[in-house]
């Protein structure tokens, strides 16, 4: 949301996900108002807020980012952050290849559920709607 938050009105927003030499890439990139040099390498940090003023105006508590560095610590992914004041910024995600499901190809789409989910399908006598 923060991408939301700081691109003004017009801007630009893009998401992009790409397989990548050892795992995956996820990105965030807005052309928003950007983040001060000073301030990248504190922005995970727990309850940090690049200027307190701009905070109080559009919410928040400082924690969106600490949380996310520490949950993808926990699945060996890592967050690097690019930005420049008044031109925007990128938010990078690198998942390595062992956090990466990739399905194999299959005619049977159930071949590679569990034994108990494959039962429980085929022992569904009643329909959704």
């Amino acid at each position: 949301t923060n991408a939301i938050k700081y691109t003004p009105k017009g801007g630009e927003i893009r998401i992009n996900w790409q397989e990548v030499k050892g795992g995956c890439s996820f990105s965030v990139q807005d052309n928003g108002i950007g983040i001060a040099s000073e301030h990248i390498d504190r922005l995970t940090e727990r309850f940090y807020r690049v200027d307190s003023g701009r905070s109080r105006s559009t919410g928040g508590t400082g924690l969106g980012l600490a949380i996310v560095k520490h949950v993808l610590y926990q699945h060996g992914a890592k967050l690097t952050i690019q930005s420049e004041e008044n031109k925007g910024s990128t938010f990078t995600v690198f998942f390595p290849d062992r956090c990466i499901y990739k399905e194999e190809k299959s005619s049977d789409s159930d071949k590679n559920l569990p034994k108990e989910l494959t039962k429980a399908i085929e022992n569904k006598s009643h329909k959704t709607k």
